[in-house]
């Protein structure tokens, strides 16, 4: 008979060049196991349903509880006495299928949500995301979360994270990684174990989510620009890198305001040259969207395509690039080393900003960057009827992006009824009017 298990004897149990499984003389069924990595506390059984006399064999019952770093002996031997309990009374504490609320099929690793540890939470997050037709990028973004910054609650039962471990955990990665990757990490969390409550039967195992333990740090949205007087040395530097379709994509970036996601993945067989227009069948808000071009953009466009089919022929993006194992991939990153502050998502700070100056409407400005429009008006608004306006509206940003970007000298238009404005003199920290050409 197996000796009970205690901290002593489990705390001297060491890897020995091949994994070990030492049995629980208390419950039957309740383990420990050994392997090069870690011990873990482990559950086997068989499970029998149907009436008594005529009960037939489902399966075979296998779980890991956690390890021995985030459970105590005691932990460990309470929650495999609940599972054990469950499976010797014929129900089977994680079925194999959940069906989601839509109807459709979800596959999960591990049944229902009380038995998940913190990885299988966030893979069936990332199903439900995907179930949701929710965006490559946002299903990508949770992944990388999972793997580089909840790496530390790797094994870890969700129902046993609690607000301290959340607050702890934030704080770390605010110390490693920033503020601003500590919050999104604790969102995503949240996100999913909020999806975890709510397809589980155990109403009392989901008592609260942790990350309500977390004091969030105060984001304040980028104020990087490129200001209007540095866009024609930022186009000097652009038009200087060595590879001629990286320029073309940074240039394209700063016309279209584009996320850099989406400037990086657009798909040759999207592109509509007559019709000045990009047709994207699905961005970030999970529609598809009609990007208007500018004369300015279509030859931007026509020059990438061109290059493109030169260099990488027979590839279907337009900003195409080598894989580690040299096969055609689209472009993975978007900054350049040369000019890392001035190249990404400040282009489309700086698209917005123009256009504001050159007086396009809030809301024309917000479509032309696929944004959301807020309250009644998004609901009012479709962005299919208003093309040709829109189109307007971009090659007015685009002719001014072009004079500032080819003129030294050129002078930011301002709104009509604008003869004048405010600026504050870096060196005199005096007001100085400047006027403007009418």
């Amino acid at each position: 008979m197996a000796d009970w298990l205690n901290e002593k004897k489990i705390k001297a149990l060491t890897w020995s060049g091949e994994a070990q499984t030492i049995r629980d003389g208390k419950i039957a069924g309740f383990f420990v196991a050994v392997n090069k990595t870690c011990k873990s506390y482990k559950i086997q059984a068989d499970l029998w349903q149907g009436p008594s006399g005529r009960r037939t064999l489902v399966r075979t019952v296998r779980h890991t509880i956690g390890t021995t770093e985030t459970h105590s002996l005691a932990e460990a031997r309470n929650i495999a006495a609940e599972l054990l309990s469950k499976i010797k009374r014929g129900v089977d504490p994680f079925p194999p299928k959940r069906q989601a609320r839509d109807g459709a099929d979800l596959m999960v690793v591990n049944g229902d949500p009380v038995g998940w540890n913190v990885d299988e939470l966030m893979i069936n997050y990332q199903a439900v995301l995907a179930a949701a037709e929710k965006s490559e990028r946002s299903i990508h973004n949770v992944e990388e979360t999972r793997v580089r910054y909840l790496k530390r609650w790797r094994g870890r039962m969700i129902v046993d994270i609690r607000k301290k471990d959340a607050r702890e955990l934030h704080a770390y990665i605010t110390a490693n990684h920033g503020k601003i990757v500590a919050n999104q990490t604790m969102r995503y969390f949240r996100a999913a174990y909020n999806v975890a409550e709510a397809l589980s039967d155990d109403e009392e195992a989901f008592e609260y989510n942790p990350v309500q333990g977390v004091i969030f740090h105060k984001e304040r949205a980028s104020k990087r620009v490129i200001l209007p007087q540095l866009i024609f040395d930022w186009w000097s530097q652009v038009e200087a890198l060595p590879n001629p379709l990286r320029q073309e994509m940074h240039k394209l970036h700063i016309l279209s305001g584009l996320r850099p996601g989406t400037v990086m993945t657009i798909k040759r067989e999207w592109l509509d040259l007559q019709s000045c227009t990009i047709h994207f069948p699905k961005m970030k808000t999970s529609e598809g969207f009609d990007l208007p071009l500018s004369w300015q953009m279509v030859d931007c466009v026509k020059r990438a395509e061109e290059m493109s089919k030169f260099l990488y022929s027979g590839s279907e993006w337009l900003f195409p690039t080598r894989a580690k194992d040299r096969s055609i991939t689209h472009t993975k990153v978007i900054r350049e080393k040369s000019m890392p502050s001035e190249t990404g998502h400040i282009l489309r700070h700086t698209h917005r900003t123009i256009a504001q100056s050159v007086g396009v409407s809030p809301i024309n400005a917000k479509l032309l960057l696929d944004q959301k429009i807020p309250g009644i008006d998004g609901v009012y608004i479709h962005d299919v009827a208003l093309f040709g306006p829109l189109l307007r509206d971009q090659q007015k940003i685009s002719d001014c992006i072009t004079s500032l970007a080819t003129d030294r000298d050129a002078i930011l238009p301002t709104h009509a009824n604008a003869a004048q404005i405010l600026q504050l003199s870096p060196n005199t920290k005096s007001v100085t009017r400047l006027r403007h050409a009418q």
